[in-house]
């Protein structure tokens, strides 16, 4: 009952917290989203979280700031103070009347996120434990901002260094802890939660105004039912799962098996089908359910490369119900709810009245100041809580602006400068402001790589997005008949042909000048395992690895098709009046959908990975598709919801009705993944243990000795720490991982990832080793001294690691702590 009470009350506070944020920040909402229909509220808290995260991180980055309660109420109170500035009292009465008159919007939008918050806090307390995957890693970060005097953070895992990653989202999950008061392990599973709420609620928002905003639900808004059709948003986002789980209920049934006479099982399907484990015989006897180790995987692992002799290599394609359900609180996961309001900025452009923007040096820009403000900030952010996303996010921005302009005016030189310079100025603005991350900041990545050999299966691509594909395609369809624009499908198609020709092309250039350079041309016969091959070998082994497994391209070439026949199709072109041609904004309802800007920005996610990647340690295309692939998910569900309802209102006659139950079909096959593999991760709903949603408890009940240790050290002086090296996704790094002390090491391939080499680590790991093993005091001291290490931790695993001389340490160091397996040294050095 006393762990239930300290889960309601962290619940309850971090509820109230996130709602006292949003309502703060709704002015701001009310102010830079005017032209959506929800006028941003379902955005609110997300931008609240964001705001009061970026004053915080900035003013302690410069020092004005320390990282404690107090500072955390100041940067509230500026929020407070902004929100006040921007709208002033008669803004505040216009804010009271429109809630007034939105009341169910309001109501509706308060549902999704209380019911959305309350779903995954249960989840998460059926199955709370921080250990496993990158959990560790990542409560890591959170303890080292809690216990760092300022930004940027200490890095827990290598002593001296700030933390070299974009730590954004683990500063934002910090500062709800602190705020609330909970222990980190609890704020931890509360962050994923949250996440999910927010980002339930910012899947509601896009759906609702993308239907709000076209003639199809101008006359449908005052109607209550209209209302709940946006819940097919967070459903396609957050639920809806890639088709292995449907297969998985296949396998295990033994369907398409048979059994031949030496009593071996045998399946053409399962083999051409080719994703590992299903390729196996399913256990007997058959049943509906998968009983393998850990079924609820390979549904991230549905994707397979394979190098030029054959060999796979391993691919992840994470979806967001996969994300949820591991409850890794990874970067990509923590920018989710902000590249939705991404997608809100783009569709408040889009849809904006505002004719002319400001001016610099005589020059007029395609923005307002205020306006590029916002903008970077809450863009900017997407480069500081997930890299990956900003760019791509810039060019929604920036196409939306485009489309909307050209819809309007003739496509001159005038409009691409135009465009060309909202990008740079948005991309600009995003990384001025967040300067200081980027000062501090080393990444693995490093330019782009060729993807000659690598190449999507169709039935591979068609397995992960088909639930997303499906209704999008048929609504591209329809909208196809309906625009009369069959004829114009036949046209552009060529110039879609043309545009993966030229990518194809583009690749197999850049393929033949990086052969050409020695030192390039051995990593990349590394990577395809291309030994002793000429690079017309390879040439056209990409060639036909297309040709035969042409499933993907030919999806890919189709949807462009019919995004270029929309996108392309004829408006009439207001004039003013000495008869030129107007470059004013023009009518809402004039323009093509929106929704046809989000799809080819998820498309685009989709087609780069098939002709270049990015270069980093892993050395194939593992991280890009784990990148992209995610980030177009999340574009393309918002896409799927509002076709699927779209198409199962409007087209009619006996065809279509055949689609539209092709469309329930493939909805339900989506929908097994999440209840069958819920119920096997969390081990029935945790029925047969208790809950808690301290993700910490794990470790108090198997290891008491060291948890008692770790907390008495948690409450003394900061200061560097030395443990026990290991390897990734192993219980190494276990002392600072709680503590948030950092060590000297912690998991070297994470820290190698993070700084692209090993140049930082140096002789770590040796040196640990050293101190531990030597019986020199003098030797050990001289580490001691090089590092400044403070506590000299000993328990189990160090003693399991290394031959440890522990006589050194008692003749020259105070014993601070000693009880059961545990001892801890304390030097005389400075704390950290």
């Amino acid at each position: 009952m006393d762990s239930f009470l300290h889960d309601l009350v962290g619940f309850v506070s971090w509820y109230l917290i996130a709602t006292v944020i949003g309502l703060i920040a709704f002015p701001l909402a009310f102010k830079f989203l005017p032209n959506l229909r929800d006028r941003g509220y379902t955005f609110t808290r997300a931008i609240g979280l964001l705001i009061w995260g970026f004053l915080f991180w900035l003013l302690t980055s410069l020092r004005i700031l320390e990282n404690n309660v107090a500072s955390l109420l100041i940067a509230l109170g500026l929020l407070l103070l902004i929100s006040w500035v921007i709208s002033g009292p008669k803004g505040i009465r216009l804010i009271a009347d429109w809630l007034g008159d939105n009341t169910k919007l309001v109501i509706t939008t308060e549902i999704v996120f209380i019911g959305a918050f309350a779903l995954w806090a249960f989840i998460r307390s059926t199955n709370p434990e921080i250990s496993g995957t990158e959990k560790p890693m990542e409560l890591a970060f959170i303890n080292a901002i809690l216990r760092s005097p300022g930004m940027p953070p200490n890095d827990p895992w290598l002593s001296g260094y700030a933390i070299s990653y974009y730590y954004f989202g683990y500063v934002l999950v910090a500062m709800l802890t602190r705020l609330s008061g909970v222990l980190s392990g609890m704020g931890f599973n509360l962050a994923i939660a949250l996440w999910f709420a927010l980002s339930a609620t910012g899947a509601y928002g896009i759906v609702f105004n993308l239907l709000a905003l076209g003639n199809w639900g101008k006359n449908r808004t005052k109607k209550g039912g209209f209302y709940s059709l946006p819940i097919f948003g967070p459903l396609f986002l957050l639920i809806v799962s890639n088709l292995e789980g449907f297969l998985e209920i296949l396998h295990a049934r033994g369907l398409f098996w048979r059994q031949l006479s030496d009593g071996s099982w045998v399946s053409p399907f399962w083999r051409w089908l080719d994703i590992l484990d299903l390729t196996d015989q399913p256990q007997l006897p058959f049943g509906w359910l998968p009983t393998r180790y850990l079924p609820w995987w390979r549904a991230s692992r549905v994707l397979q490369d394979y190098d030029l002799m054959g060999a796979p290599r391993e691919i992840i394609d994470e979806f967001p119900q996969f994300s949820y359900l591991l409850a890794d609180l990874h970067p990509h996961l923590l920018a989710m709810p902000f590249v939705l309001l991404g997608i809100a900025l783009a569709l408040n452009l889009y849809h904006t009245r505002k004719k002319r923007g400001a001016s610099l040096w005589g020059i007029r820009l395609p923005i307002q100041w205020s306006d590029l403000l916002f903008t970077g900030v809450c863009l900017g952010g997407l480069g500081f809580l997930n890299i990956w996303d900003f760019p791509f996010a810039v060019l929604l921005f920036t196409g939306a602006y485009l489309i909307k302009r050209s819809a309007s005016a003739y496509v001159n030189f005038r409009l691409l400068v135009d465009g060309m310079l909202l990008f740079f100025l948005v991309i600009l603005t995003g990384v001025v402001l967040y300067l200081p991350f980027y000062l501090s900041f080393s990444s693995q990545a490093g330019g782009l790589i060729p993807s000659l050999i690598f190449v999507t299966r169709g039935a591979h691509f068609w397995v992960m997005f088909a639930p997303l594909l499906v209704p999008v395609i048929a609504f591209l369809i329809w909208s196809i008949q309906r625009e009369k624009a069959v004829r114009r499908f036949w046209r552009v198609l060529l110039v879609a042909v043309g545009i993966m020709g030229l990518l194809f092309v583009a690749m197999v250039l850049a393929g033949w000048i990086a052969w050409a350079i020695p030192v390039i041309r051995l990593a990349l016969e590394s990577i395809f395992n291309a030994q002793g091959q000429s690079y017309l070998t390879v040439a056209l082994e990409s060639l036909q690895r297309r040709l035969l497994a042409p499933g993907t391209w030919l999806t890919l070439l189709g949807l462009l098709a019919g995004l270029i026949a929309l996108l392309s199709r004829q408006k009439s072109i207001s004039s003013n009046s000495n008869g030129s041609p107007d470059e004013s904004y023009p009518p809402i309802g004039r323009k093509p959908d929106f929704f046809l800007i989000v799809m080819s920005v998820g498309i685009l996610l989709l087609v780069i990975p098939e002709f270049f990647y990015l270069r980093d340690q892993f050395g194939w295309r593992m991280n890009t598709i784990f990148k992209f692939y995610f980030h177009a998910w999340i574009l393309l569900s918002t896409c799927a919801a509002y076709a699927f309802i779209r198409v199962l209102s409007e087209p009619r006659g006996r065809g279509w009705a055949v689609i539209r139950a092709g469309l329930l079909i493939v909805l339900v096959a989506s929908l097994v993944y999440a209840p069958v593999m819920l119920d096997e991760k969390t081990n029935h709903f945790g029925l047969i243990q208790p809950r808690t949603l301290n993700g910490n408890q794990y470790f108090i009940e198997l290891y008491p000795d060291e948890a008692q240790a770790i907390d008495w050290l948690s409450l003394q002086e900061p200061g560097i720490v030395a443990e026990a090296i290991g390897g990734s996704y192993t219980a190494y790094a276990r002392v600072s991982t709680l503590s948030g002390f950092p060590t000297v090491l912690g998991w070297p391939g994470h820290e190698s990832q993070w700084r692209g080499g090993g140049e930082e680590m140096g002789s770590r790991a040796y040196d640990i080793e050293t101190l531990y093993s030597t019986t020199d005091w003098l030797e050990a001291d001289s580490i001691i001294k090089q590092y400044g290490i403070q506590y000299i931790y000993l328990g189990n695993l160090e003693w399991s690691t290394y031959p440890v001389s522990q006589l050194k340490f008692r003749q020259n160091l105070s014993v601070v702590y000693e009880q059961g397996s545990v001892v801890i040294f304390k030097t005389l050095q400075n704390g950290g």
